[in-house]
């Protein structure tokens, strides 16, 4: 379990009963995104956009060094809305790199998992597309309600958190040499509805990474 926040591990690991809890290890703390650290900065002083590209591989290649890899199976779980969430917190959607930026924190993150896998490992992004926040009615669904359908008029209304658009995702894989080459990639799995908490409902789906074989 990889997270910044080091006691949200230790509170995590303390609710799964025994035996289970004595299989997991904490990794923290640890910053997945591999670039908060100059967050600050950027929200001053805007970075260069042609100098984005190596700090992305920069930033995957730190954070896979700082885990005992390689792995048979990688989960990004729900990390990839927040990362983006501290994006905008930071430095906020008027810096005038911020859309670059977005892409940046998306391309890491991917090339993260993908660097994390062993040669027949399999990565899963599990991202929330949108919530009940952004789409009310996702609170009150018909039990049998066609979720994939309802992606897609989500997707085409634009009542989703942009950044984990599944065409942007693609498109950036697309223009990533090191991905484009490298790697399979298979989505949208699902969607699914996932609650968090009594109030929170949030549409979600995932792509699978694995490594092109030969």
């Amino acid at each position: 379990l990889v997270d910044i926040d080091p006691d949200a591990v230790i509170r995590a690991i303390a609710r799964v009963p025994p035996p289970g809890c004595a299989q997991l290890v904490a990794q923290a703390p640890l910053d997945v995104s591999g670039m908060f650290n100059r967050l600050e900065l950027w929200s001053r002083e805007p970075p260069a956009a042609e100098g984005l590209a190596p700090l992305v591989r920069a930033a995957a290649a730190h954070v896979a060094r700082s885990l005992p890899g390689p792995f048979d199976v990688v989960v990004s779980c729900g990390v990839l809305t927040q990362l983006q969430l501290v994006l905008l917190q930071v430095v906020g959607d008027t810096n005038p790199r911020f859309a670059e930026l977005r892409e940046a924190f998306n391309r890491a993150h991917m090339r993260t998992l993908g660097a994390l896998l062993g040669p027949s490992g399999v990565a899963l992004l599990v991202t929330d597309l949108t919530t009940n926040q952004i789409y009310p009615p996702l609170a009150h669904l018909d039990p049998g309600a066609d979720l994939g359908k309802l992606m897609g008029d989500l997707l085409a209304g634009g009542h989703v958190i942009h950044a984990a658009h599944p065409g942007l995702l693609s498109s950036e894989m697309r223009r990533d040499p090191q991905l484009k080459q490298e790697f399979e990639v298979r989505f949208p799995i699902g969607p699914w509805l996932w609650r968090n908490g009594p109030k929170q409902v949030l549409l979600v789906y995932a792509l699978e990474l694995k490594r092109r074989s030969g």
